[in-house]
């Protein structure tokens, strides 16, 4: 999960800051990781938006830029 390889591994800068706040939370920690997890494997809430979409962040919230987008 890209999530914990850059939070825990120094892994390369996230294209999407705001898909990775599965939680909602404007933070990425590891809660955001935990919340996937439990979407994907114990039916767990959706997360946050803009998740499922290539969409920028709303305004006051963590980046999104159109460009992260294929």
């Amino acid at each position: 999960m890209v999530t914990l390889d850059r939070l825990f591994r120094g892994g390369a800068p996230l294209c999407c800051d705001a898909a990775a706040d599965a939680d909602d939370n404007d933070a990425i920690e590891i809660t955001d990781a935990v919340h996937v997890l439990g979407f994907l494997f114990r039916s767990g809430p959706t997360p946050a938006e803009p998740s499922g979409d290539c969409v920028p962040a709303p305004a006051g919230r963590l980046g999104c830029p159109d460009s992260a987008c294929p």
